[in-house]
């Protein structure tokens, strides 16, 4: 019972008449708490409560010139923190697709090309040319510069947080 009469008194309070409401609060010899627009019949002791209606204004108040440029300002900050992270979200992508595509040529580039094997005039002893070492180095130079730019993309991510 006690719970109505908290949600009745929530209510109450809670309304928004343009002139104030006076609320009686009546203690039954029970001990019991009632609210109402009158008294309750056989209360022990009566209260009256007098509710003011909240102040309801449709525009905010106006905030002080310092406190408006300092929004603007944090707006702005705001601002470019996104845009520095989107650039640097783009730039590790870009980076990750780079060292990818240099992984696959780097396996695709293991099997010797043409002009790329030495052996002799039956065959019997192929090896490897200078050639195809060299395009190895290449492809691997390729992988570590590929890995060193993702490392420093997500270090300039980390350097964002």
């Amino acid at each position: 019972m006690k719970l109505h009469s908290a949600v009745f008194m929530l209510l109450v309070l809670a309304a928004a008449n343009a002139a104030a409401q006076t609320v009686y609060k009546s203690i039954m010899p029970d001990g019991r708490i009632v609210y109402g627009n009158g008294p309750a019949k056989g209360a022990a002791k009566v209260e009256t409560i007098t509710v003011q209606p909240p102040v309801v204004t449709d525009s905010p108040a106006p905030a002080s010139p310092g406190a408006a440029a300092a929004a603007g300002r944090v707006r702005e900050e705001r601002r470019n923190e996104d845009a520095a992270w989107a650039k640097v979200a783009e730039e590790v992508r870009s980076a990750e697709e780079a060292l990818s595509a240099a992984k696959l040529a780097q396996q695709a580039g293991v099997a010797p090309v043409p002009g790329e094997m030495i052996g002799n005039a039956n065959n019997s002893f192929v090896r490897p040319s200078e050639a195809y070492f060299a395009r190895q180095r290449e492809l691997a130079d390729q992988v570590k510069a590929a890995q060193a730019r993702v490392d420093a993309a997500i270090a300039a991510r980390n350097a964002l947080r």
